[in-house]
């Protein structure tokens, strides 16, 4: 994991080829996070689900499932 990696397009094209069908993954997202999960839905099929961080007020951790190119 690596935070401020990049946005979740590029994370989730790195993540894909390692990632089981039935993987889950967990990024750590700063306060554009609505925005990427909205670009990301443009090109992109999955479930996510925030959890709130402990480390800043506006970031989160994002759980991601059933990731695939839409």
């Amino acid at each position: 994991s690596a935070r401020a990696f990049g946005n979740l397009k590029r994370l989730f094209s790195l993540s894909l080829r390692h990632l089981h069908p039935e993987g889950v993954c967990l990024f750590q997202k700063g306060k554009t996070w609505k925005q990427e999960i909205m670009e990301a839905e443009i090109d992109w099929n999955f479930r996510y689900e925030t959890i709130k961080s402990c480390t800043k007020e506006e970031a989160i951790v994002l759980k991601v499932e059933n990731l695939g190119r839409g």
